[in-house]
């Protein structure tokens, strides 16, 4: 359950605030495409895609005031909090369950926050929003690094018999606690030849056939809009294969592989827990 919802400096839920929720939709789940056809004369069908879209938000509550020119300033309050000209903002709620989450919003329709005949100090409103974003995400951002793994296989000559478990070291464990897959920003930090991704949980792998020489040149892979950024300049999206790593609710298992490495290697992900819904 959903306790406070706030557009900057406006809090819809607390009642020192004024604002109170009357009715929220759409905090349960985004929106979802999928494109199924049929199979023509045979029996059932045929799947071609499937997606989450947009996210629509509709918030119904009232407002009330101390006296009716306290009233005109919160509901002012809250049409400035959601003016078009500020584009899209982040919309931040909390949960009875301590869950502290967030959302990048715009009003989508005419802000509803119309006076009845009587009613002095109050009034209800209708607010409806769409994030491009699907998730919930998190208001805490997590980073973790993940040192190249070393190390595997086994000496020859072999003493027999011997263990087939022999593995390196430098797999690192990086923690979802939504309930939805994350898209990570994973940033590579050199010297670094060829560096391979693997999240060994999702089954996901991703490589660039790439040479960072130093220890000052990064690489960053947006896992979500699909770019990959050489010192936050070049396009080296060409040099890309592979899956775009999500990571999975819970605990995945990553491992980062190359050539060459330097003390200064590693991979950082950097991401907030997602959310399908409340």
């Amino acid at each position: 359950m959903i306790v406070t919802i706030t557009f900057g400096s406006v809090t819809i839920g607390a009642y020192s605030s004024g604002y109170l929720i009357d009715k929220l939709k759409g905090f349960d789940f985004p929106e979802v495409n999928v494109d199924v056809a049929d199979r023509g004369q045979y029996h059932g069908a045929r799947l071609n895609s499937y997606s989450y879209g947009e996210r629509l938000f509709t918030i119904n509550g009232s407002i009330y005031g101390t006296s009716a020119s306290n009233l005109e300033t919160k509901r002012q309050a809250l049409q400035k909090a959601l003016d078009l000209h500020g584009g899209v903002q982040t919309m931040t709620l909390t949960t009875r369950g301590s869950l502290a989450l967030q959302a990048e919003v715009i009003a989508i329709a005419k802000f509803g926050v119309e006076y009845k005949k009587g009613s002095m100090s109050f009034c209800d409103f209708m607010i409806q929003l769409v994030a491009p974003y699907p998730f919930l995400l998190s208001q805490v951002l997590n980073s973790e690094e993940v040192e190249p793994f070393s190390g595997g296989g086994f000496a020859i000559p072999f003493a027999i018999p011997f263990s087939m478990g022999v593995g390196g070291s430098g797999t690192t464990t990086v923690t979802n606690d939504g309930n939805a897959r994350a898209f990570p920003i994973i940033t590579i930090n050199g010297p670094i030849e060829n560096p391979s991704i693997q999240n060994s949980t999702t089954g996901e792998t991703c490589s660039l056939n790439y040479t960072l020489s130093t220890s000052t040149d990064y690489i960053e892979i947006d896992t979500y809009n699909r770019t990959v950024m050489l010192n936050g300049v070049t396009n080296l999206r060409q040099y890309f294969s592979g899956d775009w790593i999500t990571l999975a609710s819970g605990n995945n298992s990553i491992k980062l592989t190359g050539s060459s490495t330097g003390a200064d290697t590693g991979a950082i992900f950097s991401y907030r827990d997602h959310y399908l819904g409340l």
